[in-house]
C-alpha cells in the first residue's frame, strides 16, 4: 500500500479532506492518502451493483445530489439528533436505568452497544456522554461516494474535490478532534443503521497506531490567535503499540528487568509505555479476576485488586488476556510464585515514572503536563462491577472460580 500512496499522492491540504473518510476507507482496506482507489483496477462491476443497491446511485446526477446532501449533513444527523436528545440524553447519566432501557428497546440498545464498544479501549464515558452532534455520520462518508464516482466514471474528479472541501470544514466547525469527531462518526452510524461493530478495527488503527493519518494532518485549521495554526496532536496511545508494550514485558523476565528495558525508550516511548500499562490495569478491572485474588489470598482490598492486577500484566501478553477471559485460567499460574513471594508487585507499577527521572532528570508527570501542546493523553477510565459474588458466602465465590477456590482457598502457601 505504501508504494500505491506514494505513486497517487496528493496534497497535503488534500490529504487533510481526504482523512475525514479515513474510518470506511480503510474499513474497506482502501488508504486516505491518496484519492485513486486501490481497488478501482478490479471489482468495478461488484462496486456499481453494491453502489445502486446501497445508495441508489447509478449515474452523475444521482451522485452529485447524494454528495451536497451529505456535505451538509443532510441525510440522517438531524434524525441522530432528535434521538439522542429524547432517548439518551435523560438517561445517560444512569447506568442502571440506561442498561435496562437498552434491554426493552433495540435504538437505546443499539446506541448503548456501540458507546461500550468505544469506552472499552479509547474514551471515559464523560468524553461519549458529551457527543450529542453526530453530522460526522454523513459528513465522513463523503470522501467514499466522491471516490467511488470517478472510479465509475459517473463524475470527474475535479467535480467531487469542493463537496469532499465542504464536508471537511463542516466537520471542522462542529467537532474539536479526530478523536470526538470518529466517536460521532461510530455513535451515529449505530443510530442510522443500527449496531454493527465491522469499523471497530478501524477506529483501534486511527486511534492507536503510529502510522494513522491522524498523526499526519491537523484537525482544524481555524488559527489559534496566540501560536498561529494549531499544531496536530498525536494520540498517547500511538507513541507506543500495544505489540511493542506486550514486547517489553516479555522481554522483562516477568517484571524483574523492567527498568532496565524500559531504559531504553525515548520519551514519548515512555509516555506511551505508561498509557498501555495503565489501560490493561483497568482493563482487568472485573469482579471475577478479583473473586479470584481474594480466594488466593484470603482476602483483597481495593489497593490489593490494584497490586494483584499490575502482578498479572508482568505474566506477559498470553496469560492475561487468559485470565481476561476466563479467570480460573490463572489457577495454575500461583503455583509459580516463589515462597515468601505473594501475586501483589505495588512497587512494579512505579518503574516508568522512576525510570523517566533517572534518565532525564525531570519528574515524569511535569514533562507530561509540557507535552500536552504536542500529545493528547487518554485516561483509560475504570470499569463499573457488578458482583457475581459476596464475601461472607463461600458459594458464590466457588460459582465464579472453581478451580481457583478447589485449589487455593485456605492455602497455606500465601496465608501462613
Amino acid at each position: 500500500m505504501k508504494r500505491f500512496e506514494n505513486e497517487n499522492r496528493v496534497s497535503a491540504e488534500q490529504q487533510r479532506w481526504l482523512t475525514f473518510g479515513a474510518v470506511l476507507m480503510y474499513s474497506n482496506f482502501e488508504s486516505s492518502r491518496t484519492f485513486t482507489m486501490i481497488n478501482q483496477r478490479h471489482g468495478i462491476e461488484s462496486l456499481k451493483r453494491g453502489f445502486e443497491n446501497s445508495w441508489g446511485i447509478s449515474n452523475g446526477n444521482e451522485a452529485l445530489l447524494m454528495l451536497n446532501k451529505l456535505s451538509i449533513a443532510n441525510v440522517h444527523s438531524a434524525d441522530a439528533r432528535k434521538f439522542f436528545e429524547r432517548h439518551i440524553k435523560p438517561i445517560i447519566d444512569d447506568e442502571e436505568k440506561f442498561k435496562e432501557l437498552a434491554k426493552e428497546d433495540e435504538a437505546i440498545n443499539d446506541y448503548y452497544k456501540a458507546r461500550n464498544d468505544l469506552i472499552y479501549k479509547h474514551y471515559t464515558n464523560d468524553e461519549i456522554s458529551a457527543i450529542s452532534r453526530f453530522e460526522a455520520w454523513d459528513l465522513g462518508r463523503v470522501v467514499f461516494i466522491a471516490r467511488s464516482s470517478v472510479c465509475l466514471g459517473y463524475l470527474d474528479e475535479n467535480e467531487v474535490w469542493p463537496y469532499i472541501k465542504k464536508a471537511a470544514d463542516k466537520a471542522s466547525e462542529i467537532y474539536s478532534s479526530w478523536k470526538e469527531y470518529l466517536a460521532a462518526y461510530y455513535l451515529g452510524r449505530a443510530v442510522a443503521y443500527g449496531y454493527n461493530d465491522s469499523p471497530i478495527t478501524a477506529i483501534d488503527y486511527l486511534l492507536s497506531n503510529k502510522n494513522s493519518p491522524y498523526n499526519e494532518s491537523i484537525f482544524s485549521v481555524k488559527p489559534d490567535s496566540k501560536n498561529g495554526y494549531k499544531k496536530i496532536k498525536k494520540l498517547v496511545s500511538s507513541l507506543l503499540t500495544e505489540e511493542q508494550f506486550w514486547e517489553i514485558i516479555e522481554k522483562s523476565n516477568k517484571g524483574n528487568d523492567l527498568k532496565a528495558e524500559l531504559s531504553k525508550l525515548s520519551k514519548e516511548e515512555i509516555f506511551g509505555y505508561k498509557y498501555w500499562w495503565d489501560y490493561f490495569h483497568m482493563e482487568s478491572y472485573n469482579q471475577a479476576l478479583w473473586a479470584v485474588a481474594y480466594t488466593v489470598l484470603g482476602g483483597c482490598s481495593d489497593d490489593g485488586f490494584d497490586y494483584f492486577r499490575y502482578w498479572l500484566v508482568t505474566r506477559g501478553k498470553d496469560v492475561y488476556k487468559k485470565a481476561i477471559q476466563d479467570a480460573d485460567s490463572l489457577c495454575n499460574e500461583f503455583e509459580d510464585v516463589a515462597d515468601g513471594e505473594y501475586p501483589e508487585w505495588e512497587e512494579i507499577a512505579y518503574a516508568p515514572m522512576e525510570v523517566f527521572e533517572e534518565k532525564w532528570d525531570k519528574d515524569f508527570y511535569d514533562a507530561e503536563d509540557e507535552a500536552q501542546e504536542s500529545i493528547e493523553f487518554i485516561d483509560t477510565p475504570r470499569p463499573q462491577l457488578i458482583f457475581e459474588w459476596n464475601e461472607g458466602d463461600e458459594a458464590s465465590i466457588k460459582a465464579v472460580c472453581p478451580k481457583t477456590f478447589k485449589k487455593w482457598w485456605g492455602n497455606d502457601k500465601f496465608l501462613t
